[in-house]
């Protein structure tokens, strides 16, 4: 029997959150969702919708950043470019020119690293995070960036609530794999949108769905 209980946090400022109840593996009727992991990867994520998926062919679904996300990471770049726009017309000074190329990298950096795409294509067999590289081998043992979508063996959902100034709730997309690790897909403060993204996926790749978010 799994004892279930929620658990009490204080942020800094002396408020009191009560935790999501912990998920109940049992229910699953599966012995790989007993030995896995159901706390949060990571305990960052944003407050809005970061990528929606989308049908790149009938053999390939990809997670695409939505405008929110390309806007939030275009506006490192635009300030960048303005900056440097300001100092070569007549402001030649060593502070802006050097924050100008600070954002302006800092930009591409974010555009093209952190809005990559998130892609499962059947055609070549693989799930993989960023511009896909030509002769890319997964590893089996230490998936990163891209693995073997035989290898996955489940679609965790679980909720979890991100401590700012104003606490918020958000949901994780996990790959279960067969070796019972995990691997992080995508995380928002959108339940309705990723719920339906992750049904639509689970349904793609023939894969139960633990959803955990209720």
């Amino acid at each position: 029997m799994v004892k279930i209980k929620s658990s009490v946090r204080t942020n800094n400022t002396g408020s009191v959150y009560i935790e999501p109840p912990p998920v109940d593996p049992t229910i699953y009727d599966d012995p790989v969702a007993l030995q896995i992991d159901w706390n949060p990867l990571n305990y960052d994520s944003a407050s809005f919708c970061t990528y929606r998926l989308t049908r790149v062919s009938s053999d390939c679904l990809a997670f695409k950043p939505t405008l929110q996300t390309l806007a939030l990471f275009g506006v490192f770049l635009f300030a960048g470019i303005a900056l440097l726009l300001y100092t070569f017309s007549g402001h030649l000074e060593t502070f802006p020119l050097l924050l100008g190329l600070v954002f302006l990298l800092l930009g591409f950096y974010l555009l093209y690293y952190k809005a990559a795409p998130i892609v499962f294509d059947k055609g070549s067999g693989l799930f993989f995070i960023g511009w896909k590289r030509a002769g890319r081998v997964p590893d089996r043992e230490n998936p990163k960036n891209v693995i073997d979508l035989d290898s996955v063996y489940a679609l965790q959902l679980i909720s979890k609530i991100i401590y700012r100034k104003v606490p918020y709730l958000c949901y994780d997309l996990n790959l279960v794999l067969k070796n019972g690790k995990r691997m992080a897909v995508i995380s928002h403060a959108n339940k309705n949108k990723i719920r339906d993204d992750t049904l639509i996926l689970a349904d793609f790749l023939d894969k139960p769905l633990w959803e955990a978010i209720d």
